[in-house]
């Protein structure tokens, strides 16, 4: 590993520790648990969306924020942004507390009816149901033949039918030989 050194006084000493730190990160892994406990308030849950977060980028943010809204409005913008993570958090515990009791809840039981005694139980339903329904018409043993068609029957009855043609119209008048065809009016 190179470790830059720079020349001014004093700063040779922080880049030798700074080379001895990364040498020893690179000697002893890191284990594959987080290696840090974590902080009184990351465990109550107020900062725990700032686990990850390093000073740099926290102060990043806030002078992204003092651009972006200034001095007067930074307070204003925290206010309304506390608020609404209360809000969140409110919603969803109790969107946890309302399945929490839907999963302690124990499922309902079946209604269990009392055992009956059954041949009393058979005979007084038999007694009970009425006799069966004589058939209403004879069975018919071919459908398709014992119908004749005709044509007609192929197309449903109207509800209006057209009335018959009335008497037909009168033949022609015959013409001579020498006369013009009829023509059309255009």
């Amino acid at each position: 590993m190179i470790v830059a050194t720079m020349s001014l006084p004093g700063l040779t000493l922080f880049s030798s520790l700074f080379h001895s730190i990364a040498t020893a990160a690179v000697a002893f892994p890191a284990p594959s648990v987080y290696p840090y406990p974590p902080s009184p308030l990351a465990a109550s849950g107020t900062l725990a969306f700032l686990e990850g977060i390093g000073s740099m980028e926290l102060l990043l943010i806030f002078v992204l924020g003092l651009v972006l809204f200034g001095g007067k409005g930074l307070p204003n913008v925290a206010r309304g942004l506390g608020r609404a993570m209360r809000e969140f958090k409110k919603a969803t515990s109790g969107v946890e507390e309302e399945i929490k009791r839907a999963m302690e809840e124990p499922p309902p039981r079946p209604r269990r009816r009392k055992p009956v005694n059954g041949t009393a139980a058979s005979r007084a339903a038999s007694r009970s149901l009425p006799a069966p329904a004589a058939p209403s018409a004879p069975a018919v043993s071919d459908p398709v033949s014992s119908v004749p068609v005709t044509p007609d029957d192929d197309y449903p009855p109207t509800a209006n039918p057209a009335p018959p043609p009335a008497s037909p119209p009168p033949p022609p008048a015959s013409r001579s030989p020498g006369t013009p065809p009829d023509t059309l009016p255009l």
